[in-house]
């Protein structure tokens, strides 16, 4: 009988010792510097060999403006795109787009300046070989000049707004604001806003100090009826996951 009162007052002991020597909680550690927080996110960026890649809207609708023989009074509408990278240059995606009163998906390959597109609507499901972001090839996403590095170390007003929970991960969560001229390849050229200062949000992991997404807020064209924004949420995913990504064959239809 005694030997089993040692037993668990042994057991509550070191469950005491353990619970007090187990660290503090997360939340009650003091957080980092968001610029050496931004300074090491930029570095796990530009040292990734490949991304996954997520952009949704909404708010204020995207017209897109691609080389696409549409008609005129038909807008072409940007929702979503979910895509890989593949350094430096290489990128696929899945789009979803509003054609008038018609939402449908398309998919676009591009190979540096080389673009692929194929979509039910547009192009009968054949992949039409034809530059239709003009200008854009996906080495500008990390280009220390105008890509997402460059976007982020043009962040001002950088404040540290404390700890959140997004997509089910402990998050640091950062504000601040960014010049438009900045962020054109953030959003693959599509923003429309060119000049004048966005704000931006950023969500950075608590363990791997990698960005999870960007949340920009861009305000509707002055000619609009509306004051309603255009909220971009970028998100970036697995990094450095093993992929391929090739051109397509133009013949191919169905597959």
């Amino acid at each position: 009988m005694r030997q089993g009162l040692y037993a668990l007052l042994t057991i509550l002991v070191l469950a005491t010792l353990l619970t007090g020597c187990g660290g503090k909680d997360a939340a009650d550690e003091p957080l980092p510097d968001p610029q050496a927080l931004l300074q090491k996110s930029v570095a796990e960026l530009e040292q990734a060999s490949s991304l996954e890649l997520e952009i949704d809207t909404s708010g204020y609708p995207v017209t897109l403006d691609l080389e696409l023989d549409l008609p005129q009074d038909i807008p072409l509408v940007f929702y979503y795109a979910h895509g890989l990278f593949q350094a430096p240059d290489r990128l696929s995606a899945t789009i979803q787009f509003g054609l008038g009163a018609v939402t449908t998906m398309a998919e676009m390959i591009i190979l540096g300046h080389d673009h692929y597109f194929r979509g039910d609507l547009l192009t009968a499901n054949r992949w039409l070989n034809a530059e239709l972001i003009p200008g854009f090839s996906p080495d500008l996403l990390f280009s220390n000049e105008i890509g997402i590095p460059h976007a982020l170390k043009a962040i001002t007003q950088l404040e540290m707004i404390g700890r959140q929970r997004l997509r089910g991960r402990e998050v640091y969560y950062l504000r601040g604001a960014v010049q438009a001229s900045a962020i054109y390849a953030l959003t693959f050229g599509l923003m429309r806003t060119t000049e004048g200062e966005l704000r931006i949000e950023v969500y950075v992991g608590t363990k791997d100090w990698r960005v999870l997404q960007l949340t920009l807020t861009e305000p509707p064209p002055q000619d609009a009826d509306t004051d309603e924004p255009t909220i971009w949420k970028i998100s970036f995913l697995n990094y450095n996951q093993e992929v391929n990504i090739t051109a397509p064959s133009l013949d191919d239809g169905e597959g």
